[in-house]
């Protein structure tokens, strides 16, 4: 007896072009409204301006995950660059960011050039299909602020992270519960 599976592949594929057209229509108007880092933030007294709040949540995952100077970062879900940027100049960290969105992509890349931080590299990717120039490219973290819950099939992704780790790397997460 063999039992057949249920395709969900292109359920899967029109839930990933609607997000990427989500995101390539609203991300400027995301980050009139968010700024360069269109997230929520981690409030701790209630009283912190929402880019307050955004950069402690920053300060918070990147003390919690140990990023240390220097660090190789994958950044996953990158948005229009602020978590990179933050990185990279917090960190002297050497990112590649990636996002399901075209103009995020170009809106990242802006951003970055105008915040001295022009050296990020920004792709345009399928964070289910990672699929790097140097195939052998591992990274110390993989960094991903709220984007998982976008993801259909949370084990590819995982699967791929893993993959794309140094031996003792860390995948850090931050989403919504």
């Amino acid at each position: 007896f063999q039992k057949s599976q249920p395709s969900i592949i292109p359920e899967m594929v029109d839930l990933k072009e609607r997000i990427k057209q989500h995101y390539d229509l609203a991300s400027p108007y995301y980050q009139d409204l968010w700024g360069e880092h269109i997230h929520h933030g981690l409030w701790q007294t209630g009283t912190e301006t929402k880019e307050q709040a955004q950069t402690i949540l920053m300060k918070e995952l990147s003390s919690r995950g140990q990023i240390f100077q220097g660090a190789k970062i994958l950044d996953v879900g990158c948005g229009v660059g602020g978590g990179s940027i933050f990185l990279t100049k917090t960190f002297g960290a050497e990112c590649t960011a990636i996002t399901i969105s075209s103009t995020q992509v170009q809106m990242a890349t802006e951003n970055a050039k105008k915040n001295d931080a022009p050296t990020i590299k920004f792709l345009e990717m399928d964070a289910e299909n990672i699929s790097l120039v140097d195939q052998n490219e591992t990274f110390d973290f993989v960094w991903i602020v709220e984007a998982m819950s976008h993801f259909p099939n949370k084990d590819i992704f995982l699967s791929h992270a893993n993959r794309l780790l140094k031996p003792g790397g860390k995948i850090l997460i931050a989403d919504w519960v």
